[in-house]
This record gives structure tokens, sequence and C-alpha cells, in this order.
């Protein structure tokens, strides 16, 4: 019974952090996507920072350029 009770919470688990993670990756693609579409105002055209410190995080995996 434990066994199962183990392999059904680790899939609700997964399922859960990977719906996340590309909840995540979505927000970050809208991001670039609408700052990418707009007109060049300000002469930069990607955002310093997403709002996610990782993309500061040298050797993180998470970056903005």
């Amino acid at each position: 019974m434990l066994v199962v009770a183990g392999i059904v919470l680790s899939s609700l688990y997964r399922a859960a952090v990977e719906r996340a993670f590309d909840r995540r990756l979505n927000v970050y693609l809208r991001t670039l996507v609408a700052d990418v579409a707009t007109p060049d105002e300000a002469g930069e055209r990607f955002p310093q920072s997403l709002g996610e410190p990782l993309f500061e995080l040298p050797l993180s995996g998470w970056y903005s350029r």
C-alpha cells in the first residue's frame, strides 16, 4: 500500500512541477515576443531582467541574452 501511495504522490508532484514550469516558460516567451514586436523606442531590444534573478546568475542555465 505504501509503495502505491508513493508512486501516486510522485506522479502527481511531477505533473504539477511540469505544469508550473511550462506556465513559467510561457510567461517568459510572451514577454520576449511582446518586447520584440513593439517598436524600438528606447534603443534597447531586450529587457534587462524578466523579473527572475536566475537570469542574472552565471551558469544558472537561464539566460536573457
